[in-house]
């Protein structure tokens, strides 16, 4: 299976079992490409990209920017890896003023935890940036690195 689809499949039943008891959730559409999901709730809408790996950081956050207008949150579903975690310390400067902004580092394939999530925005004027690295670190140990194997 695909990362990508990978990914989707499981965000999505991720948020449908979430929404279990609000039954917040109105529709999930596919958007523009398969990397893309609409989650329209009840008084919001939520754009989900689907990016394994975080190698286009420029363009991804460029994407994200130009979203925001036309949705209340974006949430960003990736593997859960070093050069992943890595990628995200090095824009972190960028990422922290998105305010719609949440990330999964996810591996459906964990034996731990099977995700975890940050919120730049959030995460920055609560944590002090010299631990920045070791936070993150912290987390991503929490939940197994994604190994390309676990898809076959």
């Amino acid at each position: 299976m695909k990362e990508v689809e990978l990914l989707k499949d499981w965000i999505i039943e991720n948020l449908k079992y979430r929404d279990v008891y609000m039954k917040s959730i109105n529709d999930i559409l596919q958007g523009k490409d398969e990397s893309e999901v609409i989650v329209s709730y009840k008084n919001k809408r939520q754009l989900v990209l689907i990016e394994p790996y975080f190698s286009a950081m420029d363009s991804l956050i460029g994407r994200i920017k130009d979203c925001q207008q036309d949705f209340d949150s974006v949430l960003v579903v990736t593997l859960n890896s070093k050069a992943n975690v890595s990628g995200l310390i090095e824009c972190w400067g960028r990422l922290v003023s998105i305010h719609i902004l949440t990330i999964y580092f996810v591996n459906p394939y964990s034996e731990k935890e099977k995700r975890w999530i940050i919120t730049p925005y959030s995460h920055d004027m609560v944590a002090h940036r010299q631990s920045l690295k070791s936070g993150l670190m912290s987390l991503y140990s929490n939940v197994d690195e994604y190994q390309k194997k676990n898809s076959v």
